[in-house]
């Protein structure tokens, strides 16, 4: 692969942000964007974290179909990269923004390692904005009928008493962010610099295993060398 200069990657990215933001509706309601995955094959849909497999999905709809010089994503283990443009991997996450420094969780820290040594440069685009939550219930008892029989971690919940998370039931797209890793160098400044931070090491699934290490991005402490974005997003129409 052909060794690319911060500024055709920077072009790169402005061209997959602008592409999302031509085609991305700006209010996503949770059972349109549910049905929608559930419709086109996301294997996702059952997931109560919708808005990220949502803007991962429809999103990656969007790149394969606007970028001309995309080419199969880079994975490591079971980790699989979004997307790839001629000289740059990313990843999709949505985000509900919040106040302060911002943590937006990643992708396994040895895979984007793996990925700088085999690729070069890695980039996050996040979509963020703010979410309705589902006050009454009303949304989780539609999702949940929608899924029809509950997994076993879930029937696990109901026994134990386990808390509910909020779920959300709207979200609406204000901002798209990229955050641009040029090379590992920027990586590691991240780590020193504290707007990039390893997590949940130590940690463990519901099965009981433990969980890989990732990264997650302080969208607050990111420099602005590192940072590309796109904000007062206009309403598209749903397609």
């Amino acid at each position: 692969m052909a060794v690319m200069t911060d500024q055709q990657l920077r072009y790169e990215l402005e061209e997959c942000l602008n592409a999302l933001s031509s085609k991305l509706p700006s209010h996503w309601d949770g059972r349109e964007a549910v049905t929608f995955m559930k419709d086109n094959g996301c294997r996702n849909w059952k997931q109560m974290e919708w808005v990220g497999w949502y803007f991962e999905f429809r999103g990656l709809k969007v790149l394969q179909e606007a970028i001309q010089n995309s080419r199969t994503p880079f994975s490591f283990g079971n980790v699989d990269f979004d997307f790839a443009t001629e000289s740059l991997t990313l990843d999709l996450k949505g985000h509900v923004a919040k106040e302060g420094a911002d943590p937006v969780p990643c992708n396994d820290s040895e895979a984007v390692r793996e990925c700088f040594a085999k690729e070069g440069a890695w980039a996050v685009i996040v979509a963020c904005g703010t979410a309705e939550y589902d006050e009454n219930g009303s949304f989780k008892q539609w999702h949940d009928q929608l899924k029809g029989e509950p997994s076993a971690y879930v029937r696990a919940g109901q026994v134990s008493g386990r808390a509910h998370r909020r779920r959300k039931a709207k979200f609406d797209l204000e901002r798209l962010i990229a955050v641009c890793f040029f090379n590992i160098g920027d990586l590691e400044r991240g780590l020193q610099d504290g707007w990039v931070k390893p997590f949940q090491k130590g940690m463990v699934n519901s099965d009981g295993t433990p969980r890989r290490e990732k990264y997650q991005i302080l969208l607050g402490k990111v420099p602005t060398e590192n940072l590309i974005e796109l904000g007062a997003f206009q309403e598209n129409p749903s397609e």
